[in-house]
């Protein structure tokens, strides 16, 4: 079973489903939860640079599977081409629009108006955080324990080998799509020795962090009134 709830939908019309569930079925267990954070923009042109920005620089440790996902036959630069997502093993990044202007399963780049971020936990990931049946999710969904230190931005520092924050990133996945830190990260272990050890943060990116950050607490506050 997948609930997918609905753009509109409230938290307590979560809760309330999740408790009709649980009274149903109380000793199913939650297989999977995907935690989202939308990041809202001015317009179609903002949430295109700022996905960019997070696909350039995003780095999320010991995972290797990555993917970027476009649309067959359309052109990035086309303003009639979907949106694009980047995946880091468990980790989406995608543009989006609003559920009402969704064309099958995507949207068209005039519609776009956010940036997603989703991490799909898996019933190992919950369980280590006490949460193995329904019940315990409506309790507590342990929003920011469960994502916390997922969302950093990063680049190297300190080796010649490496290329610079400014500098392109020709690293490609399997498709042949490139300018993405991961990827680089993947694609010189052999070149440099101890690559971790020029990894540094990207300050730049600190109030975007301590937002998303404080997006996950208060979402653990609200949920547990």
């Amino acid at each position: 079973m997948e609930i997918h709830m609905r753009e509109n939908s409230s938290m307590t019309d979560l809760k309330n489903l999740l408790g009709d569930i649980s009274s149903f079925l109380p000793t199913w267990k939650v297989s999977r939860v995907d935690y989202t954070l939308d990041i809202f923009c001015y317009d179609q042109e903002a949430a295109r640079r700022l996905f960019r920005h997070i696909k350039r620089n995003s780095y999320i440790p010991y995972k290797r599977r990555i993917k970027l996902y476009a649309e067959k036959g359309v052109e990035w630069g086309d303003e009639t081409r979907m949106n694009i997502v980047y995946r880091i093993s468990d980790v989406n990044f995608y543009e989006r629009g609003p559920d009402n202007k969704k064309v099958k399963d995507h949207w068209l780049m005039k519609d776009i108006d956010r940036v997603r971020l989703e991490y799909s936990a898996s019933r190992r990931t919950l369980s280590k955080h006490g949460i193995t049946k329904i019940i315990d999710l409506i309790k507590n969904p342990k929003f920011y324990n469960i994502n916390e230190g997922i969302y950093e931005f990063r680049c190297f520092r300190g080796s010649k080998k490496l290329p610079e924050v400014w500098e392109k990133y020709p690293t490609p996945d399997e498709d042949g799509n490139m300018g993405a830190f991961q990827l680089e990260v993947m694609g010189h272990p052999d070149k440099v020795k101890n690559i971790h050890q020029y990894i540094t943060d990207i300050g730049e990116f600190d109030v975007l962090k301590s937002s998303l950050i404080n997006e996950m607490k208060m979402f653990d506050s609200i949920w547990g009134v």
